[in-house]
């Protein structure tokens, strides 16, 4: 899913998660989140309805282990 995002989500994705700006409090970084998602045409059908609050903190926590596990995120967001 997260590796069909245009090269404008990955890179705002990987601004999010692998700045090193100190880190966002995670309202602001699940807002921004819920941003990038949304804009991905192909993750979305026309609405936004399946982006609630669950999902977005499912990706926002599938992301940020992925960083701690490898200390990036490209190789599940795709080549930025």
């Amino acid at each position: 899913m997260l590796r069909q995002f245009g090269p404008e989500q990955r890179r705002a994705l990987s601004d999010l998660y692998e700045s090193r700006k100190p880190r966002l409090k995670r309202e602001t970084k699940l807002r921004a989140l819920k941003r990038i998602l949304s804009s991905s045409p192909s993750l979305t059908d026309g609405t936004n309805d399946h982006f609630n609050d669950h999902f977005v903190e499912y990706i926002d926590e599938l992301l940020c282990c992925c960083r701690e596990a490898s200390a990036t995120i490209s190789p599940w967001v795709g080549d930025a």
